[in-house]
C-alpha cells in the first residue's frame, strides 16, 4: 500500500470518498510515455504539414505577386514551342536513365528487376511524389516493388540510399566541373557562388571517404546506442552498413557515378530549351552550375513536394544572371508545369495497375495503401 499512489475523487452524497488506485509500477509509466510519445509525434506532425502548406502558399503568393500580368498575355503567346517540346523530350530521357540507374544497383546483388517494371515504377513513384507529403513518392515506389517483385527489404534499403548518395555527389561534381570551365573566362560566375560549390564538394568529398572506413561503423554504430532517440543516427547507421553490399563491385559504383552526371547534363538540358522557349538569356554553361546547386535546395523539405521552393529558388538564380523577376517567376511555373506533363504517364500507369491489384489475391498491396503504410 505504501508503494501506491492514492488519488482521493469527489465526495459523494454518503460522504465517503472513493479512492482510485493507481499502481507505479514500470510497465504502466513505460505505456504512459508511449502514450505521450505517440500523441506529441502526432500533433508534431500536424504542425509540420501546416507548416510546409504555410511556406508553399506563401512563397506561390510571392512570385505571383512579382509577375508582370499586363505583359503576361505576350509572354506566353511568344514562347517558341519546339524548344519546350525538346525540354520534354529530356524530361522523359531523364525518368528512363533514373530506371536504369536503380535497375544497375539491384544486379550485383543478385536480384532481377526488368527494364520495363523498373520505368513503369519510377513514372509511378514520381507522379505520386507530385501529390504526396515530401519523400513518400519514392518509398511508394519501392514499397510497390517489394510487394510485386519480392525484393528483400535490405536490398531496396541499400540501392535507395546509395542512389542518393552518388547522386548528389554527381550534382556537386557537374557544377564543380562547369564551374572550373567558366574560370577561363567563357562566362562569368560570381565569387559568392563559386565558393559555395567549392565548399560543397570539400565537405561532400570528406564525408563520402569517412562513411566507407571501418571506424566510422563502429563511431556511428555507439552513438545511436548512446543517443536511440536520434533517428538521424539510425540513418546514418544504416547508410553505413548498405555500402557493405558494394564495397566489392566498384565497377558498378564507377558506371552508376556515371550515369549520375549524364542525368545531371540531361536535366540541364531541359532546363536549357525551356529557357530558350521563352528566349531568356541564359549559357549552357551557366545552367550547369546552377542546375544542380538548384536540384539540390529545391529537395529541403520545408515545403509540399518543393512546390514553391523550386520555382523560387529558380527565380533567385535567374535574377542573379540577369533576368526580370516576372520572367524569372513565371519561367519558374513553367518548368513545374513541364514537368507535371512529362509525369503524367505515371498517372496513367497508375489507373491501369489500380485495378489488376484489386482483382490480383496474392497479397500485394495498391499504391493507394502503400503511401498510407508510411
Amino acid at each position: 500500500m505504501s508503494r501506491e499512489r492514492v488519488r482521493f475523487l469527489k465526495l459523494p452524497k454518503n460522504n465517503v470518498p472513493r479512492v482510485l488506485y493507481a499502481p507505479s509500477t514500470p510497465l504502466l509509466r513505460g505505456a504512459t510515455a508511449r502514450i505521450l510519445v505517440s500523441r506529441l509525434t502526432h500533433w508534431l506532425q500536424r504542425f509540420r504539414f501546416l507548416l510546409r502548406l504555410i511556406v508553399t502558399l506563401s512563397l506561390v503568393a510571392f512570385l505571383i505577386s512579382r509577375i508582370d500580368f499586363e505583359r503576361l498575355p505576350e509572354t506566353i503567346s511568344s514562347i517558341y514551342w519546339l524548344p519546350l517540346v525538346i525540354a520534354f523530350g529530356f524530361g522523359h530521357v531523364d525518368r528512363f536513365l533514373m530506371a536504369l540507374k536503380w535497375r544497375l544497383l539491384i544486379k550485383p546483388q543478385g536480384l532481377s528487376v526488368s527494364v520495363s517494371d523498373a520505368i513503369t515504377t519510377t513514372y509511378m513513384g514520381n507522379f505520386g511524389g507530385q501529390f504526396l507529403p515530401g519523400g513518400i513518392g519514392t518509398d511508394v515506389v519501392r514499397i510497390y516493388l517489394l510487394r510485386k517483385l519480392n525484393l528483400p527489404t535490405i536490398s531496396v534499403a541499400a540501392s535507395i540510399l546509395l542512389e542518393r548518395v552518388l547522386g548528389l555527389y554527381a550534382h556537386i561534381v557537374v557544377a564543380l566541373i562547369a564551374l572550373v570551365i567558366a574560370k577561363f573566362g567563357v562566362v562569368v560566375i560570381s565569387e559568392k557562388l563559386s565558393w559555395v560549390i567549392v565548399v560543397l564538394f570539400l565537405l561532400y568529398t570528406v564525408g563520402f571517404v569517412i562513411s566507407f572506413a571501418p571506424w566510422a561503423e563502429g563511431l556511428v554504430e555507439i552513438s545511436s546506442k548512446r543517443f536511440p532517440h536520434l533517428r538521424y543516427l539510425h540513418k546514418a547507421l544504416a547508410g553505413i552498413k548498405s555500402y557493405r553490399l558494394y564495397r566489392n563491385n566498384k565497377s558498378t559504383l564507377i558506371t552508376f557515378f556515371a550515369l549520375s552526371m549524364l542525368e545531371v547534363v540531361v536535366v540541364t538540358l531541359s532546363f536549357y530549351f525551356a529557357a530558350e522557349a521563352m528566349a531568356l538569356k541564359i549559357s549552357l554553361l551557366q545552367l550547369l552550375v546552377s542546375v544542380p546547386l538548384i536540384l539540390i535546395l529545391a529537395r529541403i523539405p520545408v515545403s509540399l513536394s518543393g512546390i514553391g521552393v523550386f520555382e523560387a529558388v529558380v527565380a533567385l538564380f535567374f535574377v542573379q544572371f540577369g533576368e526580370s523577376i516576372s520572367h524569372a517567376a513565371i519561367y519558374g511555373f513553367l518548368l513545374r508545369i513541364l514537368q507535371l506533363f512529362v509525369l503524367l504517364p505515371g498517372g496513367f500507369l497508375y489507373l491501369m495497375e489500380k485495378p489488376r491489384t484489386r482483382r490480383d489475391n496474392s497479397g500485394e498491396m495498391p499504391l493507394s495503401l502503400a503511401g498510407e503504410s508510411k
